[in-house]
């Protein structure tokens, strides 16, 4: 079960895990789209979906 704090002095609660996206390979304006590898593209929205799944609403 994800645990949530409140984030800093605002009422937002935040998990206390995020996804983050820092190491993702490829972003919309380095190459095409189509030159994105498939299995890179279905493994990020594997990592996505899954991290939703568990709780994560920070990406």
């Amino acid at each position: 079960m994800m645990q949530y704090r409140r984030f800093g002095r605002t009422e937002l609660s935040m998990p206390v895990f995020s996804c983050g996206g820092m190491r993702y390979h490829y972003k919309w304006q380095d190459i095409p789209l189509n030159e994105i590898p498939l299995d890179n593209q279905e493994n990020l929205e594997k990592t996505i979906r899954y991290s939703v799944e568990c709780g994560i609403n920070h990406i």
